[in-house]
């Protein structure tokens, strides 16, 4: 016979060997997988972002020549007058905060550079008579005036210059070589777009160049891990910046075999053994490889614009980063989980001999109440112990008489429970309600035009041969009325699920908003005539109403506010338009004649599936989720959008997005 003792020692000790293996080997495995996926996540997020920054870096400079060119091309920019070049340069400079040095080249050799030192400080480098000699360098301010002459270079010609060269060669907007400044030695990369007189001749170069530093010391702000290092790199190996603490690009560009980090020097290696030739790696790659023992995780990027830029975005992190403390983490608990082991194996030992044998002789009394003996007596005498066992031999004469107090209190905390599943199942009650709300809505708004629409194709179906030319047309425009109104919910929802999910397309360009608002009216011409609306519009006759936004989205905000106008007006009342600019911001008004908002609706605004007070004044279909739509992509645009209303005097909307101000 197996004795309870020995039972009870050897479940205790296989219980704990397995708990503590198993724990340890799942703990073990659990953090090499997380930290696989963590610096995957890493590779991607520190890629993703390096991407968008060099895309807010080659966009911008690119978008402004385009500007220039199409200026100097419609003679609102005289490129032969050195003065209005110098002040068209200081304003885009203001303007734009993103670039700080802006250039016009000739063919004749000369050059003008502007560059931004401060917010009121900037550098003027030109050549005398716009020709080829003497560049000469003054501080100036931002009204153009030249403060001091900080230095000259004799025989200078711009035509020699590399990044006049590549414009030259390219003969389109595109992208120079790497090239050194010539005064610091720094390198720099150009946007370049050349002009042309009808016979093709070539009037000069726009240009806009920034600091390849610039990205060194945003590629150095990325949090990498100790060892972990980012670098872009040319096609040709050569190398363009790096997240190293000292300073790789200056006179000349490093090739990636030759830099001084022996990490990126070993990548690079890496990728030429694969690959033979970095122009083979035409996507993304995510790879790993070994180096000193140590496994290192890679993944290189493509980046390229059309314009010239094809470089690679390279992204290394070893793993010995992460599983170093992971290691030593291990090793700790492994010595502790011994340790454990030992103590509890002979504190079990202890425990099992104290107490087994008071137990045996509690079990014939325990038989007793398990056969539901509740009144018997336990004697004191069996049990001669003063201490937690001898309490336990009183815990059950005691036990006994508790049962029934206890079975009460059951009762008690059964009601108890009850009440609180109860109060949990209306929470979740609530829960469900507010779903079916938002489904109710979307269901209602759905259900009114597809009952029409399936109750006149009906009647047509079935009287087809019975009615006019005129009521089958008649019957058509409603179902084509319904089916709009379908898809202007239909279409809200998806632009409301796209917001949320932060998919909106906010692709950035140059806007005239005065031009869109022009065409908004003559869409809504016919629409405001049936209703006898005039609609006006005021602005200044040479004001710039250009932005740089999103074309779709800043359509969409200015289309639903003159609907709205439009849709709540009475009959034979007006709609006012005003554009106006302040702060470098367009601002839009939509104000008009209805029976306005009160302080309650004015609190409700911009909120989804929102129903206010005044209602369409000839019937027309309102989804609730045009304001809310509104508002989201305003903000997105980091623009702004308030609302002016009092009962019976009408309610004005004005919109605010950022200008950008090319003359």
């Amino acid at each position: 016979m197996i004795s309870l003792r020995f039972v009870l020692i050897t479940a205790f000790i296989v219980l704990i060997i397995s708990t503590v293996s198993l724990t340890g080997w799942l703990s073990f495995q659990n953090s090499q997988q997380a930290v696989n996926d963590a610096i995957h996540q890493l590779r991607n997020e520190l890629t993703a972002r390096v991407q968008q920054k060099l895309e807010d870096y080659l966009k911008i400079p690119v978008l402004l020549n385009q500007l220039n060119a199409e200026a100097a091309a419609k003679n609102r920019l005289p490129i032969g007058d050195f003065e209005q070049l110098k002040l068209h340069f200081i304003k885009q400079l203001q303007a734009v905060p993103s670039i700080n040095r802006q250039y016009f080249s000739n063919p004749q050799g000369g050059q003008i550079v502007v560059v931004r030192e401060g917010s009121e400080e900037f550098t003027l480098l030109h050549t005398e008579n716009f020709t080829k000699g003497t560049l000469y360098t003054h501080k100036m301010n931002k009204e153009g005036k030249l403060l001091e002459l900080l230095g000259s270079k004799p025989d200078y010609d711009v035509r020699t210059r590399p990044f006049h060269e590549d414009a030259v060669r390219a003969g389109r907007p595109s992208w120079s070589s790497i090239f050194p400044m010539f005064t610091t030695g720094q390198l720099l990369i150009a946007a370049t777009h050349p002009i042309y007189d009808s016979h093709q001749e070539l009037l000069g170069i726009f240009g806009v160049t920034f600091l390849l530093s610039y990205i060194d010391e945003f590629l150095r702000t990325l949090k990498t891990g100790p060892n972990g290092k980012v670098f872009i790199m040319e096609r040709t190996g050569k190398m363009v910046a790096a997240s190293t603490q000292q300073t790789i690009l200056t006179q000349q560009q490093s090739h990636v075999h030759e830099v001084a980090h022996p990490l990126i020097r070993s990548t690079a290696r890496y990728l030429s053994d694969r690959f033979g030739d970095f122009t083979q790696i035409q996507q993304l790659e995510q790879l790993e490889f070994e180096l000193a023992g140590n496994r290192h995780f890679l993944q290189v990027t493509p980046i390229a614009d059309g314009l010239g830029i094809d470089w690679l975005i390279v992204v290394v992190i070893p793993e010995a980063d992460f599983m170093g403390k992971i290691n030593e983490n291990a090793r700790l608990t492994i010595l502790l989980c011994l340790v454990a082991l030992l103590a509890a194996i002979l504190i079990s030992l202890l425990i099992i001999r104290w107490m087994v044998n008071p137990i045996i002789r509690l079990n014939a009394v325990a038989k007793g109440l398990a056969q539901g003996d509740w009144e018997q007596k336990i004697h004191l005498e069996e049990i001669r112990r003063k201490d937690e066992v001898g309490q336990l031999a009183i815990s059950f004469a005691k036990m006994a008489q508790q049962l029934q107090v206890a079975f009460t209190s059951l009762e008690e905390k059964v009601a108890q429970r009850t009440r609180e599943l109860h109060e949990k199942n209306e929470a979740l009650i609530k829960l469900n309600q507010e779903k079916n709300e938002f489904l109710g809505i979307a269901a209602h708004d759905l259900k009114n035009p597809l009952s029409v629409i399936k109750g006149l194709s009906e009647e047509v179906t079935e009287y087809f041969d019975e009615m006019s030319k005129e009521e089958i047309i008649d019957f058509m425009l409603k179902i084509q009325k319904s089916a709009h109104q379908m898809m202007e919910l239909i279409s809200n929802l998806l632009d409301v699920n796209a917001i949320e999910s932060g998919r909106t397309d906010l692709s950035l360009e140059i806007i005239d908003i005065l031009s869109v608002v022009h065409s908004l009216i003559a869409h809504y011409a016919q629409k405001a005539k049936t209703k006898g609306i005039v609609i006006e519009l005021f602005s200044e006759e040479k004001a710039d109403y250009r932005i740089l936004a999103g074309r779709n989205p800043t359509h969409q905000i200015l289309d639903n506010l003159i609907s709205n106008a439009i849709k709540y007006s009475p009959m034979g009342k007006s709609i006012y338009l005003r554009l106006s600019t302040q702060d470098n911001m367009i601002c839009c008004e939509i104000r008009d004649e209805g029976p306005g908002l009160s302080a309650e609706d004015q609190k409700k605004l911009f909120r989804k599936f929102t129903r206010l007070t005044p209602r369409p004044t000839a019937g027309e279909h309102s989804t609730g989720l045009g304001l809310f739509i509104v508002k989201k992509l305003v903000d997105a645009m980091h623009g702004k959008i308030g609302c002016h209303s009092e009962l019976g005097k009408g309610t004005a909307f004005i919109v605010e997005l950022p200008g950008i101000y090319a003359d």
